[in-house]
Parts: C-alpha cells; structure tokens; sequence
C-alpha cells in the first residue's frame, strides 16, 4: 500500500493513470453510479455487540478458509500497518488504542492485517531485534484476547522498511528519484528510479549480497524467527511473506504483456524466504503476493511454491490488492459515469486475476488456493469499496480494508460515513456447511444468505450483524433451520432443523 502511514498511491495505482486506464475505458454498458449511503452513528445502539466467533487454529482447506471446529470462515477486516520507526502499531502511538480495538468490535470485524517490517527484525544481517519482537507479539496477543484474526503483514513499499543491507551496494548512490517525464505520476513513480529498478532486479535474481546469500534467504531468518514466536498462537493466520513486491526493469512488460518468467524468479525468492519458516513453525500458512500492480491488463502467473507441506498439505494462500480511484485522497461524494465505468471494468478484472491465479496456484491439486483481498478502499471517494463489495459477497471472497484510520468514537472513525456503510456490514462469520448465495444491500439492510448445511458439525454457523447497520434494531427469519442467539444480538447463530435442506437466512431493518 501506499507510502504514508494512512494509505497512499502505489504502483498499481500509478500506472493506470499513466496507461492502463486507456486500455480500461473500452467498456460496453455499465451499471449505473453505486448510490451513497448515509451512515447514523448509534447513541443507544438496539444491537449489542458480540466477540468474533474465531475457533482457532485457522487452517487452508482447498479454496476455503476452515475454523477447528470444520466450519468455513469469512474474513471482514483491516489493516493496521506502521510505515515508520518503530514499524509496529502499538497502543501508544494512536494506531491501535482501545477505542479502536472497540470500534473494530463494535463494527463486526473479525481479523486485522498487522504490518511488520524485515528492517524491524533484523536491522543487522543475523542480528534479531528481540525488543522489536516483544512488541509486535504484545500487540498480536492484544488482538488474539479480544478475538480477532491476526495476518501479520511484512511489509514494503518502494524498498522503504527493508534493512538497508537488503539493497546493493552498486544501488546505494543511484537516483531514487522520478523519471522527470513521469513526474506526473506521484511518490510512486520511484519505482522506475534507478535505485528502485536495480534493487528489484538484483532481489529478483537472487544474487549473493550477504556471505554469498540471496537477500530472500536471509530474510527467511527474520521471518523465521517471527514465526516462531507467533507459531503458538492460534488468532494468528498465517505469514504473509512481502508486501507488493515489484518486477523491477520488467514492471511495463509484466502489466501489459504477462511476464511468466519474472513471475517464476518471484516464486523462487518465496520458497527461500518460506524454507526457513516451515522449519521452525512447521504448521504456519504462508501468503503471497503477486506482483504490484495487479491484474491491469495481463494476470500474474505464478506457479505453486514448491515449500515443505504442513500436515495439512502446502498451507499457501494467495493475497492480492485492488484500488482503482482517488488512493489517499477523494471525497465522499458520487463519481463521474466515465469513471464509474473505468472503476467497474476495473474491479471485474481485479477479482478475475486473482481467481485465475489462485486456481494457477493450486493447480497441483486440482483445487484453487484460498484467495483474500487484503487491500482496497484507502480513499475518501466511496466508488472502489461500493463496487467491490457486492463482487467479494458473490464470490465469497475475505478482505482487509485499508486502513484503521482513528476511531472518534466506540462505533465511528474519521472515515467518510459513506464508506463505511459499505463495510460496516452483515456476514457470516462461520458457516456450518457448504456456503451458497450472499448479499447485503447496505441502502435498505436487507441481508440474505443461504448454505448447505452440514450434520457432522457441531458448532452453529455464526452471522455477524452490527449495531450501526441495524440502527434500529432488526428483524430475522430462517428457513429449514432454528435461530440460537438472543434477540437483536450482533451475532446471529443458527442451527439446522434436522431437514438437511438448505439453509435461508434473512435480515430486514427495523
């Protein structure tokens, strides 16, 4: 994401500004603009709140992400990333105090991406920084206690929080700087710098730059060691191994043309960074990145990591990023039609690519890994989070918002009211059996949901309903099964009547 602790433009973004937006705008008829939704901020919310139902260990089954008692889990959540010293959101620094821990309940999230940095762990090649470490697990631990999901993030933009070693020393004096012809682009445009070119280039090609050691392998050390502290605690959903990472000098081929070689050179460095983990936390997920920016015109095509398996098989999930309009700034007000367009095209193509590479990677198998959108929004403008909710529901597809932007109040941040309409909403949870239809109209609070039950497990499937979607209170039905929870309770339970016929669940507004 982008390079300012509270969002920001990245590559991906860049470049359909300066390119892919041509090749983006030839689209036929759309749907109309997404409408904005007002938001009320409860005073005496009828809805009570409800811990996350988080059964842990979360483990990869096939596509699906499954809890320890067999049940499929969706994943609504946010980012939490700290781009500076001491590159970890503590309770402190206003990242994650405890009124933003209680807005993320109180909103029906589930899970937080925590942003860790390899400059953080191993500032000196071998050297741990155990301080750094105690931190980040203090707030992991915090989070895991109110029972929310952890992904912990290694994060970069730009080269920016990896150790200075990691960068070659015939990089060292290059000009980071813009292109002048591309200025245009922004901050971002740094990563057609000559600094940046050479250092993915050389990361890419796994070259000898500490005690004849590509700089993947070296941070799978780092990363090792975070996996061993985190590898006991089962909120914790795995590892993701590099944040955006970037195809160097072949960045333009790679987004219009496809790159397949390139993209092999970046499953290469995966494995070593993912070695080192498996040996020590041999039951940890991995998450891995395609190359930013994603699926603009060409999908990634990366193959399977070739990693020691868990006892559950590879335990590797693909992470991917979508943005489309106004990255770290815009307003909460409609869009332009061209642009509704541009964005609608964009967002199909996003969720296609990340399908298409998620079945690439499971291929071996024959089953698509698990696929999580865990960046998109960071705008004020409500478009990229109005038109990728109704594909993530359809598609049965986790996020992570962009960012955890200051809570005002224990059910209000500082983001525009409607964008959080949008992802302050009803989901399940955990579903008890093979998910089927979902949607959520965030205008009128009608809810539906329908699943396959499944007799062999035990637990209800748990539907999150929070009290600012429900201002007044809400109204539910169910067919072929038997509601559990208490009235107007933020998490519905439902278990099946014995029929074994498909399972309807309904919410209205009061």
């Amino acid at each position: 994401m982008g390079f300012n602790s509270g969002g920001g433009v990245t590559a991906r973004h860049v470049f359909v500004s300066a390119a892919a937006l041509v090749v983006l705008g030839f689209v036929a008829a759309c749907s109309p603009a997404p409408d904005l939704v007002p938001f009320p901020d409860p005073v005496n919310p009828v809805v009570t709140t409800e811990s996350p139902d988080t059964v842990g260990p979360l483990r990869m089954q096939g596509a699906d992400l499954v809890d320890a008692t067999g049940r499929v889990v969706l994943i609504h959540g946010i980012n939490s990333v700290r781009k500076d010293a001491p590159y970890i959101s503590t309770t402190e620094d206003g990242y994650l105090g405890p009124m933003d821990v209680e807005y993320l309940l109180n909103s029906g999230f589930n899970a937080v991406r925590l942003g860790v940095s390899y400059a953080g762990v191993m500032p000196t090649p071998g050297v741990v920084d155990e301080t750094y470490l105690d931190k980040v697990m203090d707030i992991v631990d915090l989070l895991s206690t109110q029972g929310l999901w952890v992904q912990l993030d290694f994060h970069q933009d730009v080269f920016h929080q990896m150790p200075d070693w990691a960068t070659p020393a015939d990089a060292v004096d290059l000009s980071d700087e813009t292109p002048p012809l591309l200025s245009f682009i922004g901050w971002a445009g740094r990563y057609l710098s000559d600094k940046s070119q050479r250092q993915w280039n050389s990361f890419l090609a796994g070259e000898p730059i500490v005690d004849g050691r590509s700089v993947a392998s070296v941070l799978g050390d780092a990363a090792a060691e975070l996996a061993k502290r985190a590898a006991g605690n089962d909120h914790v959903i795995g590892i993701e191994l590099l944040n955006e990472p970037v195809a160097g000098s072949e960045i333009i081929r790679c987004i219009f043309d496809g790159c397949p070689d390139t993209d092999q050179l970046l499953v290469k460095r995966y494995e070593e960074i993912a070695a080192p983990i498996r040996a020590v936390a041999p039951e940890m997920p991995l998450w891995v990145e395609p190359f930013a920016p994603t699926g603009y015109a060409a999908f990634p095509m990366m193959q399977s990591l070739d990693v020691a398996p868990t006892s559950q098989g590879a335990q590797v999930g693909l992470a991917w990023h979508l943005y489309c309009k106004d990255t770290d700034g815009g307003k909460p007000e409609a869009s332009e039609q061209p642009m509704v367009h541009i964005c609608e095209n964009r967002m199909i193509n996003g969720f296609e690519s990340a399908r298409s590479q998620a079945e690439l990677m499971g291929a071996p198998t024959g089953v698509a890994v698990p696929r999580m959108l865990n960046e998109f929004g960071a705008s004020w403008d409500p478009l990229d989070v109005t038109l990728a909710m109704p594909i993530a529901d359809e598609q049965f597809v986790s996020w992570m918002f962009w960012h955890m932007y200051r809570a005002t109040s224990p059910y209000d941040t500082v983001i525009p009211d409607v964008v959080e309409s949008q992802i302050i909403r009803p989901y399940p949870q955990a579903t008890a059996g093979r998910p089927g239809a979902l949607s959520y109209d965030p205008a009128t609070g009608a809810f539906s949901y329908s699943y396959a039950p499944d007799s062999s497990i035990e637990a209800p499937t748990s539907i999150v309903v929070p009290a600012r979607a429900y201002a007044n209170g809400y109204s539910a039905t169910v067919t072929n099964g038997t509601i559990t929870s208490a009235a107007q309770s933020g998490r519905l339970t439902v278990v099946p009547d014995g029929s074994g016929q498909q399972i309807t669940v309904k919410l209205a507004r009061r």
